[in-house]
């Protein structure tokens, strides 16, 4: 039993679509099979466009999409593998102990990737869902942001802007400052940090 923090892979995924681990060009990567729940587009040009953008999207404190397929109703994404897995793991499943130097590494990285998406990427990307299973850890455990996308010119912003990242980063720091979750059932009322 794994608590949810762990798939068959090894790293935690909240996301829906099972990830598969694949060595493409002789360089281990990660393919996510989209399914039916992540389907955002119906319009497969639409669906093009935003992975061509996402495809040029690059920074070292992102995790870079590689490439995709997408041919009727299959859709598959391919990402660097971030060998650490997630955050979360290290913060809440007990995977390793992670030294301080190791977290403020980790919150700079993370803060220069939502940087890039909200300053110098053309148009702006509003991640939307900043939390600790989306920031996953490299090779040389370098924090890199995940599972981001555009809005299409027809969907509203309903999750807010870069201020909503702002925030949800706020909560990530608090989880790496105190090894806790972001609410703990478990908490007793005089060990609640109030931010």
């Amino acid at each position: 039993m794994t608590n949810g923090c762990l798939t068959r892979q090894g790293r935690e995924n909240p996301n829906p679509g099972p990830l598969f681990n694949a060595s493409l060009l002789n360089e281990p990567d990660l393919v996510k099979r989209a399914n039916a729940a992540t389907i955002i587009h119906t319009n497969s040009q639409e669906f093009e466009m935003e992975l061509e953008i996402l495809c040029s999207v690059r920074h070292n404190s992102i995790v870079n999409l590689l490439g995709y397929y997408a041919e009727m109703e299959e859709q598959i994404l391919v990402y660097e593998l971030m060998p650490h897995g997630t955050l979360y793991d290290h913060l809440h499943c007990d995977l390793s102990c992670l030294r301080w130097n190791l977290r403020l590494k980790i919150v700079m990285q993370a803060a220069k990737g939502l940087e890039y998406l909200h300053k110098e990427v053309s148009p702006p990307i509003v991640h939307r869902d900043v939390k600790s299973s989306n920031i996953l850890l490299d090779a040389d455990w370098g924090a890199r942001i995940a599972d981001f996308r555009l809005l299409t010119p027809n969907e509203k912003d309903l999750n807010g802007d870069v201020t909503t990242d702002v925030y949800n980063f706020r909560i990530v720091l608090l989880k790496i400052l105190s090894g806790r979750k972001a609410y703990d059932r478990d908490c007793t009322p005089s060990s609640i940090i109030i931010c």
